[in-house]
């Protein structure tokens, strides 16, 4: 069995509608002043919450010897991971453009 999804009633499937309903009823019922669509982009939820707040990187080792530099090189891989995915963005952005 195959299953088939017509993007033009995205906005009628199962998944969005509960989430719709999660939404009213913290709302209604002030489970929390703030919610988060829990996706990595490009999701039909995303409409629902463009924004994004990172929250945490974590880190763990059972081996504490030099701890702060693996620490400092993740930080500084992980600033290198988002400046490349910036630049890419921006060419891309120009090469669109012209």
């Amino acid at each position: 069995m195959k299953g088939t999804y017509d993007e033009a009633y995205q906005t009628y499937s199962a998944g969005l509608l509960l989430e719709v309903e999660i939404i009213r009823s913290f709302l209604t019922e002030r489970w929390a002043g703030r919610l988060d669509a829990a996706t990595a982009g490009a999701h039909v939820l995303d409409s629902l919450w463009p924004g994004r707040t990172e929250v945490a990187d974590l880190m763990f080792t059972l081996a504490p010897r030099l701890a702060p530099l693996r620490l400092s090189a993740l930080a500084r891989a992980v600033h290198a991971k988002r400046a490349a995915k910036t630049a890419v963005k921006a060419l891309l952005a120009r090469v669109m453009a012209e």
